[in-house]
């Protein structure tokens, strides 16, 4: 089954894409899925640390958003906070660990959101994962898929 969403909620998160309303203005989990899925990442990661720091916020979202913040590249280079800096990686590497400690400790709901971190749309993340190459490896519970609908692919913003 497909995640649900209506007219109201698409342009909600149409508004959020487009710079014209704020995170708050968003009042579900799905909206939420649906602005990290079609973000822009240049657009920077402030929006999807918000993202992840909501309570309605869902491990399919969470991982959405830790994989296709390419944790492999940040990892492969970085250990901790000051390898990223070096880099200019800081606020991605940070987003990413807030991501791993968050899931590690169980702080989303599952059941709700699916995402495959094996299958995001062919894109198959988990297999990149080589903790003997990465200075800061990922754990297993992040490449285990989250339960839940999918989301409906022929909504394009």
């Amino acid at each position: 089954m497909t995640l649900p969403i209506s007219t109201e909620q698409i342009d909600r998160v149409q508004k959020c894409l487009d710079g014209e309303a704020s995170l708050s203005s968003l009042k579900s989990s799905e909206e939420l899925h649906y602005l990290a899925e079609h973000w822009n990442w240049d657009n920077g990661v402030k929006t999807l640390s918000e993202i992840i720091s909501r309570p309605d916020c869902s491990l399919g979202t969470a991982l959405l958003i830790f994989w296709r913040g390419l944790p492999t590249e940040i990892f492969y280079s970085c250990a901790n906070k000051k390898d990223a800096k070096k880099i200019h990686e800081e606020p991605m590497f940070d987003l990413l660990i807030k991501i791993e400690k968050s899931v590690t400790k169980n702080h989303y709901k599952d059941g709700q959101i699916s995402f495959n971190p094996s299958n995001d749309d062919g894109t198959n993340w988990a297999e990149d994962r080589d903790n003997t190459k990465l200075k800061h490896p990922i754990p297993d519970i992040m490449t285990k898929p989250a339960e839940g609908l999918r989301s409906n692919k022929k909504i394009l913003f």
